[in-house]
């Protein structure tokens, strides 16, 4: 059954699925333990509030299924064992071993109906289950030969860690890899016959591998966004700059006037309220005026590539019934950027435009759509002032 393990209960969580199976016929790995250092990591992490981990136990297909329409999570993380060649193994109804190759796992993944950000295929031999998933989430981590149980464990809970500090998906891979690493442990592995098991054609070769459709860079996802902890601004690449000015005077403070000993205080990006408490306790009222500073990019220095493959990974986050047809009209919009002419452009326009309308009907694009402004304001700038309409999806 699908297990709550804490977290956040919001629709703009991250929800991270566990799914475990361990058949009788399999040699025992220390699962829990792997669950416990993720949860662990999580609740630990500096973006704790933004995840919510949730445990798929004594997983058969069917559970499999069950617990990815009830959760909808972002991320999905196996944890077991592989079988060389075949696939993932999972139990059937009588706790058998049932083999799931990466094309069934593909098929299933395609029709759900959300956008998954990252699946983690911690089994022996599974790269190449990770590189059929890829094609569909577009981004997937696997096993490229056997891996220990100690160092799978210790790459999950590195991975996390990273990942729930703010980092994204391909600095967190490198760092679990360096840390899995130092805990090489083949006396007990995930793969289900290791007595028959051939070895790896390279054994110094690094195992984890993590596999991305073209049109996908891992530096650009990030499972949480800077500014998700209570007190921090928001990350300064996520949106036009804000400064304010607060007049606050000691004592009875008079709203919009300036007093003897004001002071001018710089804030890095939204204010909210009109009462500041001071370091002795008093509380003094405070008027604030913000002023945005809109730059205007070069379309000529415009990376266009770069900005559509953030914005792609930033639309697909959203939780939306129409994940599917963000998709197709983004896959429109890069089709168009590979070509040349103002009919091209215009198309692209399009295209975009009709990503947004799908995105914008999704309850959390609000928060999304906050990370979106400086990246679609530069492809404005590239398509041209006839495409600035763009810009009031964000609205």
């Amino acid at each position: 059954m699908v297990g709550d393990r804490g977290g956040p209960t919001g629709r703009d969580a991250v929800t991270v699925l566990f799914v475990a199976a361990n058949p009788a016929a399999t040699s025992r790995l220390a699962l829990d333990e792997e669950a416990h250092r993720i949860e662990r990591e999580l609740r630990m992490a500096k973006y704790r509030d933004a995840f919510r981990f949730r445990t798929l136990w004594a997983a058969r297909p069917v559970d499999l299924l069950r617990g990815l329409n009830d959760e909808q999570p972002a991320v999905i993380h196996f944890s077991g064992h592989g079988k060389h060649g075949e696939g993932l193994v999972l139990a059937d109804d009588d706790g058998e071993t049932v083999t799931v190759p990466g094309a069934s796992l593909r098929r299933l993944l395609a029709a759900l109906p959300t956008a998954i950000r990252l699946v983690v295929l911690n089994a022996c031999f599974s790269s190449d289950h990770g590189a059929e998933v890829a094609n569909v989430v577009g981004c997937a981590i696997g096993m490229n030969a056997a891996i220990g149980d100690i160092a799978a464990r210790r790459f999950s809970e590195a991975l996390y860690s990273a990942m729930g500090s703010g980092l994204s998906v391909r600095s967190a891979f490198e760092q679990a890899v360096a840390m899995s690493a130092l805990h090489a442990d083949r006396r007990i592995g995930r793969d289900v016959e290791p007595a028959s098991e051939p070895p790896p054609e390279e054994p110094s070769a690094q195992v984890p591998v993590l596999h991305h459709r073209r049109d996908v860079d891992p530096k650009t996802i990030v499972l949480v966004a800077r500014g998700q902890v209570v007190g921090e601004a928001a990350d300064s690449e996520t949106g036009p700059s804000v400064s304010a000015t607060m007049n606050a005077g000691g004592g009875a403070a008079r709203r919009g006037k300036s007093m003897a000993g004001d002071r001018g205080v710089q804030i890095g990006r939204d204010a909210v309220g009109n009462v500041i408490t001071t370091g002795d306790g008093n509380l003094i009222e405070a008027d604030i005026t913000a002023t945005k500073r809109e730059e205007h990019a070069d379309p000529a220095a415009v990376d266009l590539v770069r900005e559509l493959a953030v914005i792609r990974t930033l639309l697909l986050s959203v939780e939306s019934e129409h994940a599917k047809k963000i998709g197709r009209a983004l896959d429109d919009a890069d089709e168009e950027a590979s070509k040349k002419g103002q009919g091209s452009k215009d198309e692209l326009g399009k295209a975009l435009d009709r990503a947004l309308s799908y995105a914008k009907s999704a309850s959390a694009f609000a928060v999304t759509a906050a990370k979106l402004g400086p990246h679609l304001k530069n492809v404005v700038a590239w398509l041209g002032d006839k495409w600035t309409a763009l810009l009031t999806h964000l609205a």
